[in-house]
């Protein structure tokens, strides 16, 4: 119990010793990790709130955290949701896009560039984990299959920790925190990748532009991936378009650095 008294235009607060010593007796014994039964049980709940509602909209913000870089990058928008594979993303800001699957298909849509990518899901390709991923948080469908989970109760909901079973999932996190409200709804995730971004460019670069990456993948633990001249049925060699654009949508690659004109072959990139 808190009582409150303002005389004389000062501010006191009285403690009861015995309801603090009880309200903290209560938030000891709610806190605290949960059994695989009571995982169960709570995934269940979860689905019964799902199918009840397989329709979900929800305003996010997202902040992305890269060894390479001193500050994370954030971003808002909003993502819809219908059960058991379908969503949208808006990405609003600087950097805008639009990301929409209908569980078989996924298109991506930058209105700055005025540019569109797709992709064909269910080939085991890491955009299948990313998408996973993104199902998981919103669905937790099959969720036991895919993941091992520990959880515990919070303060106001649950944590739970999804640690993927797959090795496609394994390549792009290591751990998948989710915190579930009172209301049974995502509120915060938050996902680990595992030691390894990628920084991509050629193996015909200016030195310049190679050894001080290399330096900074020996700091951070990252990969250096330099991708190889090839050459052509006319004997002209270059470094083909689409493998660097196999390289570039990688989930870990985090930075591309490219000359226009390769400064040996005379390669010019179309940036």
């Amino acid at each position: 119990m808190v009582n409150y008294r303002r005389p004389a235009g000062r501010q006191f607060l009285r403690f009861s010793l015995p309801a603090f010593l009880s309200l903290l007796f209560c938030l000891t014994t709610q806190a605290g990790p949960l059994s695989s039964p009571e995982i169960k049980a709570l995934l269940d709940r979860i689905r019964q709130k799902r199918n009840a509602s397989p329709h979900v909209q929800a305003d996010f913000h997202e902040e992305k955290v890269i060894r390479l870089m001193n500050k994370p990058i954030a971003s808002s928008g909003k993502v819809w949701f219908q059960a058991p594979n379908k969503f949208r993303r808006e990405v609003k800001g600087n950097s805008p896009s639009m990301m929409v699957s209908d569980g078989q298909q996924l298109w991506i849509y930058y209105p700055n560039f005025k540019s569109a990518e797709h992709y064909s899901l269910g080939r085991h390709s890491p955009v299948d984990a990313a998408i996973a991923a993104i199902n998981t948080a919103l669905n937790l469908e099959d969720v036991e299959g895919t993941f091992r989970i520990s959880g515990s109760k919070a303060a106001t909901g649950y944590d739970l920790e999804l640690t993927p079973r797959v090795p496609s999932m394994k390549r792009l996190f290591k751990t998948f925190d989710l915190h579930i409200n009172d209301d049974l709804l995502a509120e915060h995730t938050e996902m680990l990748q595992p030691n390894g971004d990628r920084i991509v460019t050629t193996g015909v670069e200016y030195p310049a532009n190679i050894y001080p990456w290399m330096e900074q993948c020996r700091r951070h633990a990252c990969e250096l991936v330099l991708i190889p001249e090839e050459t052509g049925p006319d004997g002209s060699r270059s470094v083909p378009l689409e493998k660097i654009l196999t390289e570039v949508r990688h989930p870990r690659t985090k930075l591309v650095t490219l000359s226009h004109v390769e400064y040996a072959s005379g390669q010019r990139h179309d940036l």
